[in-house]
């Protein structure tokens, strides 16, 4: 661990950030130089239950992206594709350093497509 890691986080913040679960992981995904292309964004529950075989879902987390990822890029629109479940747009809240989204269920694994 960094030795100030706290200092570290207020002069360069994380691109991505989850909040309200730690069980989340997250991989960006983007074509650089294609604006046209939507911003993807894999979502990974990492909460196993050995005891009963199953995921538990993480609950109304909210991601936040700083829009330097993403070359600057400010998003309009946020679906979520789950496997084996129709396409459902979420909210999102942008301003002028990053774009917020608040995921109301991650089972075991979703994409959040972004786009502007």
């Amino acid at each position: 661990m960094w030795p100030e890691e706290e200092r570290l986080g207020k002069l360069v913040p994380a691109p991505v950030v989850v909040e309200g679960s730690e069980h989340v992981g997250v991989v960006p995904r983007a074509i650089p130089g294609n604006d046209a292309a939507p911003v993807v964004i894999h979502l990974l529950n990492r909460q196993y239950d050995g005891e009963n075989d199953t995921m538990v879902p993480q609950k109304n987390f909210t991601l936040r992206l700083r829009h330097d990822l993403s070359g600057g890029r400010k998003f309009t629109t946020a679906v979520l594709h789950a496997p084996n479940e129709n396409p459902v747009a979420v909210p999102l809240n942008s301003d002028r350093e990053q774009t917020a989204i608040t995921i109301p269920e991650l089972k075991l694994w979703t994409i959040l497509e972004l786009g502007d």
